[in-house]
């Protein structure tokens, strides 16, 4: 027994079926782009911050309290200091807060930031009563308890409290 189909309907044209394939193809294409390119760029992201934080691992500093020097002028005073760069790699002072006598909570001084080089020191000179609220009198806050010095780096840090016999002062 033989069947015989009729033709009753026609087939997509090799023309449009070229067109479709390379339609989806095209759709597909712009998709996967897109996906990658995000992909890449937190990727690349995600490496920065490690590259960061394996950099701050091996990063440390302190303050060589030997050469601490303060100069009073009335009612204001600067502090000479050396920052000692103990690291491994160049560390960045971000920030300095201060606490004084006669206030509650600490201020952070107008403050650039600065880079010490690895295996140095670096002597700088701090103005102890210009702060990121405006300037300070000594008269009114009182004179400076400590002082913290905060890098770019996470957990590196250093405070510089008053010593017993006070600070030394430039004769």
């Amino acid at each position: 027994m033989a069947y015989y189909f009729q033709k009753k309907r026609k087939a997509v044209s090799p023309l449009i079926a070229a067109v479709l394939l390379i339609a989806f193809t095209m759709a597909i294409a712009a998709l996967l782009t897109a996906w990658v390119t995000q992909f890449t760029k937190q990727q690349q992201d995600e490496s920065e911050q490690y590259r960061e934080k394996i950099e701050c691992a091996g990063s440390n500093f302190v303050v060589n309290s030997d050469f601490n020097l303060w100069i009073n002028v009335f009612d204001k005073g600067n502090m000479s200091t050396r920052l000692e760069n103990i690291g491994f790699n160049p560390i960045r002072i971000k920030k300095i807060q201060v606490w004084y006598d006669n206030q509650n909570l600490p201020e952070y001084l107008n403050f650039s930031e600065m880079t010490i080089p690895e295996d140095e020191d670096v002597k700088i000179n701090i103005d102890l009563y210009e702060t990121e609220s405006g300037t300070l009198s000594s008269l009114v806050v009182g004179g400076v308890e400590k002082i913290q010095f905060f890098s770019t780096c996470d957990g590196v840090w250093f405070i510089l409290e008053r010593p017993i016999g006070g600070w030394n002062i430039q004769p």
